[in-house]
């Protein structure tokens, strides 16, 4: 019997994950290939990982869902009144996706889920960022 449990513990190697938050790397989407990883540190392009979209209400739910602040604007914020929906700023989200079950109006997807009629979103999102 003991040989049985030497033969297992021998070949049972224990894994070991590294768990590295989402905000410590630079930008990148969930479904990060190697190669997207390589390109995103020497072209340093901008990803978002979440999209919101003209559904978006501005109840703010989804900001107070978030974990660390990364939509905007929020209703203290001077830009608040002037925009037309609230945006995820993809510099700060960790792709937790606490924002999307709070979205009453289902305005927030994932990147690779965005509708077709909502692709412009996309770069909606990216042109707020990029503008502040």
């Amino acid at each position: 019997m003991s040989g049985h449990i030497e033969s297992r513990m021998r070949y049972h190697t224990p894994r070991v994950i590294s768990v590295m938050p989402r905000r410590d790397l630079p930008n990148l989407p969930p479904f990060a290939s190697a190669l997207s990883i390589a390109t995103k540190f020497t072209d340093q392009e901008s990803f978002v990982a979440y999209v919101i979209t003209d559904n978006c209400i501005k109840d703010e739910l989804c900001i107070q869902a978030c974990p660390v602040d990364c939509i905007h604007p929020r209703g203290d914020e001077s830009s608040f009144e002037a925009a037309t929906q609230m945006y995820v700023d993809p510099a700060e989200c960790i792709d937790c996706g606490a924002c999307i079950p709070a979205c009453t109006s289902d305005a927030i997807f994932p990147l690779d889920e965005v509708p077709a009629d909502k692709q412009q979103f996309i770069a909606v999102n990216e042109a707020f960022f990029a503008a502040r």
